[in-house]
């Protein structure tokens, strides 16, 4: 199919894929064939008699191939309760009290994130570059806040915060900047607001409307550990919010693929 990839978690796609019977993806694949042509050329071979093996490497399905085939794979589990395709109209009157923590949900929504997440994401831009980062530290120079820790708030493979309005459900999830499909995170941002499909693993339902943490700024964006997470709230004094939230009922995913 021709489809415009955003996202696609491998590891996650490839595990679930070997218990619909799916081999593991692999960077190459060598398959072996009997031929009487000694002159034929191949990478490996071993003369048997008048006989010759030939070991040829091929390449393996890309990974928008692979997800496509477990695409299909899904449509087998779906009289079993397992996947639930609601790309479709039926998705304004789908009943989520269906779902269950085993689930694969596809479904089409408008790709959102918090506005919150852009403040955090400021001040992550701002440390990545070493100018701003040195004025940051001499900023800081006469506070009690110990430098160290500034040094981990750097990382490459952060979560980013997404969730979708689906009926009057809020699905949200965290995603990796590496399992981005050819793009950064500027590329990312131009799908915000467009409708874009998605095939994710539920992880929890609430059914009853709630405030619910969808984000937590010092541990999943500045990747601090529990004891510096508990001195930066101390010394925070409201200046970065440290969790982003929403309110209502509620779909927790493990996102598998975004694409449109």
């Amino acid at each position: 199919m021709f489809y415009d990839y955003i996202y696609l978690d491998m590891e996650r796609i490839s595990a679930y894929g070997t218990k619909l019977g799916m081999k593991k993806p692999n960077l190459s694949q060598m398959t072996e064939k009997t031929t009487n042509n000694r002159e034929k050329q191949c990478i490996e071979g071993e003369s048997i008699g008048k006989q010759e093996i030939v070991k040829e490497y091929m390449n393996f399905e890309t990974d928008e191939t692979y997800f496509e085939d477990f695409e299909q794979k899904l449509e087998a589990v779906k009289e079993r309760g397992l996947f639930f395709d609601i790309s479709d109209d039926s998705n304004e009157k789908f009943d989520f009290t269906n779902l269950n923590k085993r689930s694969i949900l596809k479904f089409e929504a408008k790709l959102l994130i918090p506005e919150e997440f852009g403040q955090a994401e400021f001040v992550k831009t701002v440390l990545k570059n070493p100018y701003g980062k040195s004025a940051l530290f001499e900023s800081i120079e006469d506070s009690d806040m110990p430098k160290e820790f500034l040094n981990d708030l750097i990382n490459d493979d952060k979560n980013i915060p997404i969730y979708f309005e689906v009926c009057d459900y809020n699905l949200y999830s965290t995603i990796k900047g590496k399992n981005f499909c050819n793009m950064g995170y500027s590329d990312f941002e131009e799908n915000v607001e467009e409708e874009v499909t998605i095939v994710a693993k539920v992880e929890k339902v609430d059914n009853v409307p709630k405030n619910i943490m969808i984000y937590d700024v010092y541990k999943d964006l500045l990747n601090m550990n529990r004891a510096m997470r508990r001195s930066m709230a101390e010394t925070n004094n409201g200046g970065l919010q440290e969790k982003i939230t929403i309110k209502g009922k509620s779909v927790k995913l493990a996102i598998l693929a975004i694409y449109k």
